[in-house]
């Protein structure tokens, strides 16, 4: 019975994407592209997620540290910027390489550290969330510390209005009196009658006289409180400079800040729901490409990406043994080290691949 061989040869088509976008994330998720060539397009497209959730993550830490940084009083802008994108950058590389690792077992790690950086992140988010809450506790707890410099100013600003409230009253009576005297003096030069106030005598005689000393005198006293009413406008000016010169002055850094948030957030309180939930919310954001790596079945990428590094150290491994061997066997003759032997073997398989 004649028996036949088939030979069949399928070659995969290498994956290249033409979008530069995916490209990035799959740079992002540190993709090795030639074993991804060999891989089914369900592990390409789980490649590109992770990378995508490592730039995410990256990107809201480097905010969440510019909003951190730019509250703090001594922060210039383009230093909060600088620090910032190095942040990001950090996360950034720290998750490539966990997500980009062949093995599962340093996941515990970016575990722990995604606990940490999520608290670090939540806070900033918290105090742009709870903002207008945050600036009505600093407003409170600063009048609470210039309580007695506050009470006594409105004791002093509130005897300078009733001061001035008076003298304002006695200027009014001393500008209707005067006004009533300067009458009586026209009347008395052209001899009109007012009952009970002018004599009805044509002419500047004694009536005119005394009508016209009354109105020197309601003038001197009315330059009189008008020179009362600003001394007491430049006290008030005095009083309102001592204050400003003993007030303790409201600090909107990111350490008051943040008691602010505390203060702002009792316990078991509804804010203080929120703000956990902004906590967990981001821990969760910020684990999402552990987790992702973390819950995916191993892939095919996973498991070839395993194979070549457990070859890899094998080959060193025989390749040292090999030139052990040779070196001890003829001690005098120069020998290539196991680096130049293992890039050699590599070199060479390559070329045959």
């Amino acid at each position: 019975m004649a028996t036949s061989s088939h030979r069949f040869e399928w070659e995969r088509p290498p994956f290249r994407a033409d979008n530069p976008f995916i490209d990035f994330f799959l740079w992002a998720a540190k993709t090795d592209r030639r074993i991804l060539d060999a891989c089914v397009p369900w592990t390409r497209k789980t490649h590109a997620a992770r990378g995508f959730f490592v730039f995410f993550t990256s990107i809201w830490a480097c905010g969440a540290a510019y909003y951190a940084l730019s509250t703090m009083a001594s922060s210039k802008p383009g230093v909060a910027i600088a620090v910032s994108l190095l942040w990001g950058t950090m996360i950034f590389m720290v998750d490539r390489e966990l997500v980009g690792h062949w093995s599962r077992r340093t996941l515990w790690i970016r575990v722990v550290l995604a606990a940490f950086i999520g608290m670090t992140v939540a806070i900033p988010a918290e105090m742009r969330i709870l903002q207008g809450r945050i600036d009505q506790q600093i407003a409170r707890q600063h009048d609470i510390e210039n309580h007695e410099a506050i009470s006594r100013l409105t004791a002093r600003q509130s005897e300078v209005d009733r001061r001035q409230a008076a003298l304002q009253e006695q200027l009014a009576q001393l500008r209707q009196q005067g006004q009533e005297a300067g009458r009586n003096r026209e009347a008395e030069v052209v001899g009109a009658v007012i009952a009970g106030q002018t004599t009805g005598i044509r002419g500047k005689g004694p009536a005119y006289e005394a009508a016209n000393q009354r109105l020197q005198l309601l003038d001197e006293q009315r330059q009189n409180i008008e020179s009362e009413l600003q001394r007491l406008g430049d006290e008030r000016a005095r009083v309102t400079a001592e204050y400003k010169d003993r007030e303790i002055q409201a600090v909107h850094d990111f350490p008051t800040r943040y008691e602010a948030l505390a203060n702002s957030t009792p316990l078991f309180s509804p804010l203080w729901r929120i703000s956990w939930l902004i906590t967990l919310l981001v821990i969760i954001i910020d684990m999402t490409p552990v987790l992702m790596k973390a819950q995916s079945p191993v892939t095919d990428y996973d498991q070839l990406l395993a194979v070549q590094v457990h070859e890899n150290i094998s080959r060193a491994r025989k390749i040292a043994e090999y030139n052990a061997r040779v070196t001890s066997a003829d001690l005098l003759a120069t020998q290539p080290s196991t680096l130049d032997l293992f890039e050699k073997v590599l070199g060479g398989t390559e070329s045959k691949a």
